[in-house]
């Protein structure tokens, strides 16, 4: 009763979740909408309440290969009152916030309302990452920070998707063009978009030609997405059914564009309005990356048998504390620029820029604890094997590096033009997703955000990761970009859908 006094809820039949407050009607109570925001402390002094994990340190253990035993060592979590070293509590570090560096509008309504969701109202034992089950988050050394609006918009999106009466209910299914995980993925977040627009509910078809990410024998009578992740609604399709092929747009509604329902509580926010619709791609991203327990058991067997630090093979269930993480998508050539970047955060560099001058609203700089990076771990993810073999030379550099890798099999190509279903595709689906688990478990980020892959990697650790304030650093060549893609450098080219 609380919980629906607070955030205005209905939760009484109709799929419609959320009914914002008019002006006439009481705003949340002062007492939360004028204190400061919600501290990742706070959150996790909540969650501790029934996480059996909550204390469970922080371990990687190096397999020496000799007579089988162990080697560990033990970091303890981060206390609350180290907390004093960390960034500023009033503002966020972000690409898609005004000015880089911005806050919620305390006196608006529907900030108050997330605010106090994050502790209440939003079930993160839905989102079975390790980043979320281990806290690695809390060891961080900088301190954690959630995309505006995750609560909020994550609590909608299930309670759109898990109606309590499907009897009555329309669907929408998105049926895929061809195209890699990374893309498949946000084209089916918009789906989710279009059909909270037209009040349907969005399901996986059993059979669609362009999806090439399936393994029947994995996940025997499950369908796409499902084989590999929970499924995105409880009701079974029945009755109206609309069908969207290849790009999700109707009526109007284009593919840049927000659910109505969250338009209210973005006006007040410190989101930028030409990138409401990369803060929808990370919600829908949130809610529809959770793995279902067959994935999430053969990730971490996945996992046990292919981490490597530098030649040693290892076990962790987090990455260590400070570790950087280098997606290197194709290209050889570019990777003395991705050193350059992790030695300036090893270095404790606070000119290091959190947006391109060229489309920025500002100059501000990323600001984080000078020692924050100077273990020198660094994870690196890439499909091109001369990259990791180039990176393994900074094991033994004058400055050494300690990289972080999977032992996989590599050939430099867009592997989604060449899969086939089954076997091909399994591996393809678990290899890329315990890359990019473990690319959230990194506390800073070097990648090229023209990437599709490695805007999942930011839509994530600005949500379930609480990442949002930490440094992502772009190597994108973002004015070529834009005066390729759309003739005149506009901000938001960098993110051009």
């Amino acid at each position: 009763a609380v919980l629906c006094a607070l955030t205005g809820l209905s939760l009484l039949g109709t799929w419609y979740p959320i009914r914002f407050r008019t002006p006439l009607e009481p705003r949340t109570t002062p007492e939360i909408a004028d204190k400061p925001s919600v501290t990742t402390t706070e959150l996790f002094a909540e969650l501790e309440k029934v996480d059996p994990v909550a204390e469970e340190k922080f371990s990687i253990t190096v397999d020496d290969g000799n007579d089988g035993s162990d080697v560990s060592t033990t970091r303890r979590p981060m206390e609350s009152t180290e907390a004093a070293t960390l960034v500023d509590d009033l503002e966020v570090q972000n690409h898609i916030y005004q000015h880089e560096l911005a806050r919620g509008n305390r006196s608006c309504p529907y900030f108050a309302e997330d605010q106090a969701l994050l502790i209440s109202g939003w079930n993160l034992s839905r989102y079975p990452w390790h980043i979320v089950k281990y806290r690695s988050d809390r060891r961080s050394p900088i301190k954690g920070e959630v995309l505006y609006g995750t609560a909020f918009a994550q609590k909608t999106i299930w309670e759109h998707q898990h109606p309590a009466d499907c009897s009555k209910t329309k669907y929408m299914a998105f049926y895929h063009t061809p195209a890699g995980i990374g893309s498949q993925l946000h084209l089916l977040g918009q789906a989710l978009a279009l059909a909270m627009h037209l009040g349907r509910i969005l399901i996986i078809p059993n059979k669609d030609s362009q999806r090439h990410f399936e393994d029947p024998t994995f996940c025997p009578g499950e369908a796409g997405w499902h084989c590999w992740f929970q499924h995105i609604t409880w009701c079974k399709p029945k009755g109206d059914v609309l069908k969207i092929y290849g790009f999700p747009e109707h009526g109007g509604f284009k593919g840049k564009d927000v659910p109505e329902v969250f338009h209210p509580l973005l006006k007040c926010s410190p989101v930028k309005p030409r990138f409401w619709f990369y803060w929808w791609r990370a919600q829908s991203i949130a809610y529809l990356i959770r793995f279902n327990e067959k994935t999430r058991s053969a990730l971490d067997q996945l996992r046990s048998e292919t981490l490597f630090q530098c030649k040693e093979h290892v076990k962790a269930k987090v990455l260590e504390p400070g570790t950087v993480s280098a997606h290197v998508r194709h290209g050889f050539k570019l990777w003395e620029d991705y050193v350059e970047q992790m030695d300036a955060l090893a270095a404790g560099n606070q000119k290091l820029r959190v947006l391109y001058k060229e489309v920025a609203e500002s100059n501000t700089s990323f600001s984080f604890p000078l020692e924050a990076y100077a273990r020198r771990a660094v994870f690196l993810s890439t499909e091109d094997p001369l990259v990791v073999v180039e990176a393994l030379k900074l094991c033994a550099a004058k400055d050494p590096w300690k990289v972080i890798y999977t032992k996989a099999d590599r050939n430099n190509k867009d592997s989604w033009m060449h899969v086939e279903k089954r076997g091909a595709a399994r591996r393809e689906v678990m290899l890329a997703m315990m890359n990019l688990e473990l690319a959230l478990e990194a506390d800073a980020w070097v990648c090229t955000l023209t990437s599709n892959w490695c805007r999942l990697i930011d839509e994530l650790r600005m949500t379930i990761a609480l990442k949002a304030s930490h440094p992502y650093l772009s190597l994108s060549k973002v004015v070529k970009t834009c005066k390729s893609r759309l003739g005149l450098p506009k901000p938001e080219c960098y993110l051009d859908y």
